[in-house]
């Protein structure tokens, strides 16, 4: 039975080995102690009844998502992720000693499945909700050697490239509100808990490969506008953009276009680069390297604004993507 906030960190600390060469004071203190090196921070929340729902998400999915969606930030940056910060808000009741082995496990299967060893809780909050569940999460990463690569550098004649299917969380979203999650599990699983691009990441950050870079966390047609500084543009195919079967099924199913959701389904957390065509086959090379295939579905035009073609013809984008504000 949990009582306390002592009995949950507890649990917490219990679940994680203490790492002295990451943080050599452990959990317990006020604040955490670092080891030197940790330079990258970012921070992801997690709020019921804006990005999930009880009803169809698990604490265990809940905690497997938002750790995923941290480390698709580092991997953005080139770095390599390391120790993160746990908030909690729990409401009462409905949080129970079963509820927390579920959320504790979301944690260890997201670091399992990503094969990163060097993460490990050093701390964070808990608090009592008057409302629903919110999980915050606040991750550190290591800078790559030739500094972290930002969004900011892409040059007209660029390739722009992804490194996965576009539009599976999306539709996994639509099939969970419509309690079909069963028709297409895979792209149920995608949205539940997504597997990020932490090796591709960390393997472009140390190569210094790509000219910017950022992850589809709101989808191509909200994130593609934020690599284009000083003046420049992007040209889009959709017929160029990976496709899967599951997704092409999907979509049929749901009576929606899959192009649409691929250009503006958000959540789907692969990387979104460009890089000069000079070193297109040597990016090509490392994505294969660690298990990535790259797609090169564009290029970065001197001309400012986006344009997305298909099938030789302009296309038109139903402007659906999801915003907070």
């Amino acid at each position: 039975m949990l009582q306390t906030e002592s009995d949950i960190i507890g649990h917490l600390r219990a679940a994680f080995p203490q790492r002295d060469d990451i943080a050599p004071l452990g959990i317990g203190d006020d604040t955490a102690r670092l080891a030197p090196g940790w330079d990258l921070v970012t921070m992801d929340t997690m709020t019921e009844g804006v990005h999930f729902e009880r009803r169809y998400a698990s604490y265990g999915d809940i905690a497997f998502r938002a750790l995923s969606a941290n480390l698709s930030d580092i991997a953005a940056m080139g770095g390599e992720p390391g120790p993160f910060l746990i908030s909690l808000a729990i409401p009462k009741p409905g949080f129970d000693e079963p509820a927390l082995q579920s959320l504790i496990r979301g944690f260890v299967d997201c670091l399992d499945a990503h094969q990163v060893k060097q993460c490990v809780p050093i701390g964070g909050d808990v608090v009592r909700s008057a409302g629903g569940f919110t999980l915050s999460i606040t991750l550190l990463g290591h800078s790559p050697a030739p500094g972290p690569v930002l969004r900011t550098g892409a040059q007209a004649g660029d390739v722009i490239v992804v490194f996965r299917a576009l539009g599976a969380s999306a539709l996994g979203l639509e099939l969970l509100q419509r309690g079909e999650q069963d028709r297409f599990p895979a792209l149920a699983r995608a949205h539940l808990r997504p597997l990020v691009d932490v090796q591709l990441g960390a393997a472009i950050g140390q190569a210094s490969v790509v000219s910017s870079m950022l992850d589809l966390s709101d989808g191509l047609w909200t994130d593609l506008p934020r690599l284009l500084q000083g003046g420049i543009g992007a040209r889009i195919d959709a017929d160029c953009l990976p496709q899967h079967e599951d997704i092409l099924g999907c979509a049929e199913y749901l009576g929606v276009s899959a192009i649409q959701m691929a250009l503006t389904g958000g959540e789907d957390f692969t990387l979104l680069a460009t890089v000069p065509r000079a070193k297109l086959e040597t990016l090509r090379d490392l994505a294969s390297l660690v298990g990535c295939k790259m797609t090169a579905i564009g290029e970065i035009v001197a001309e400012s604004g986006v344009t997305f073609e298909h099938s030789g013809r302009p296309l038109q984008v139903d402007d659906s993507a999801f915003r907070h504000f």
